[in-house]
């Protein structure tokens, strides 16, 4: 992390107590939105070096972020607003990739590289994937060729910013490993950002169909034959069963929301916030190791109406 970075995030947790690290992570959607914005249809950046150096800084706050408590950002990518597709889907990419890179114990060198690239794989196809998003079918053969070489077209377009990072370069040029030459094998740094990316596709809800579960979409990966079980054997071990963000049904009738994980995937710390159409004012824990409370389901976001406050479930704020 740059020095005006750390001081600029120390000065943030230390301004007033029980900090609220949400407040980092909107304004890291806010500051990725603003630098996804350029655009194809804006034309190039009027300053590429600038916008290059700013989007080193807000990866390295998220990789920051990612070490500083992970359950905060499982949830946050769980709950990420979804109504912009290209900023939360590259923002959870990026952390998903820091991640997996911690976890494979990557050097912080080529960590930096994977993020990097993970935030600017689509450079040259944002609005494409944006109209994607919001249609109500599977992507169609027309646009499926449009799609096809934007790895690469992507890495041209970086390189005409100023970027030289060989690393960086090849990972977005190669993380959709399918259009590769017959027998090239993929680069490392690729293959993690392919296997978020898919992973993510996954658990995101789309106009035609609402997101799948962490577990489900864990499964459908390793029946890949391409699969790396290291890594999905991460995502696994990582996002579990009920990963934080995610709400459950539980046996007494209440819908709970997951906050953090724990050594046993299928009793996570949880907080009740409904029975049938009651709100629960204040959230109450449960504990999911007893029969009362045991989770018997998952419950899609969009049948939630109760708000939360996500840094108080979180233990930065007292309840």
């Amino acid at each position: 992390m740059s020095a005006v970075l750390r001081a600029m995030t120390s000065t943030a947790m230390s301004a007033k107590p029980g900090f609220d690290p949400f407040w980092l992570w909107q304004d890291v959607v806010q500051q990725a939105a603003r630098l996804l914005d350029w655009g194809p249809k804006r034309g190039d950046p009027e300053n590429p070096s600038a916008l290059m150096t700013k989007v080193s800084e807000l990866v390295t706050l998220i990789e920051f972020l990612t070490e500083q408590d992970a359950d905060v950002g499982i949830f946050e990518l769980m709950q990420i607003d979804m109504s912009s597709y290209v900023v939360a889907h590259h923002v959870q990419t990026v952390f998903l990739c820091g991640l997996i890179a911690n976890k494979l114990g990557l050097p912080e060198a080529r960590r930096n590289s994977l993020c990097r690239a993970a935030f600017t794989m689509n450079v040259s196809a944002m609005s494409l994937q944006e109209s994607l998003s919001k249609q109500m079918g599977p992507i169609t053969p027309e646009q499926k060729i449009q799609m096809t070489g934007h790895g690469p077209r992507s890495r041209a377009l970086l390189q005409n910013f100023g970027v030289t990072d060989p690393d960086w370069l090849q990972a977005v040029q190669e993380h959709h490993p399918e259009i590769l030459p017959a027998g090239q094998v993929v680069c490392e740094l690729a293959n993690i950002i392919h296997h978020a990316d898919i992973y993510l596709a996954k658990i995101s809800p789309r106009a035609y169909r609402p997101a799948k579960t962490a577990d489900l979409a864990a499964k459908e990966l390793l029946t890949s034959p391409a699969a790396d079980r290291r890594i999905v054997s991460i995502l696994i071990k990582e996002f579990g069963i009920y990963p934080p963000g995610s709400y459950v049904a539980l046996a007494n009738g209440e819908t709970a929301i997951v906050v953090r994980r724990r050594e046993k995937a299928h009793t996570p710390m949880v907080y009740a916030i409904s029975k049938g159409n009651v709100i629960h004012h204040t959230p109450v824990e449960r504990d999911t190791a007893l029969a009362p409370f045991a989770i018997t389901g998952i419950v899609q976001r969009s049948e939630v109406k109760a708000s939360i406050n996500r840094a108080a479930l979180l233990g930065y704020h007292h309840v």
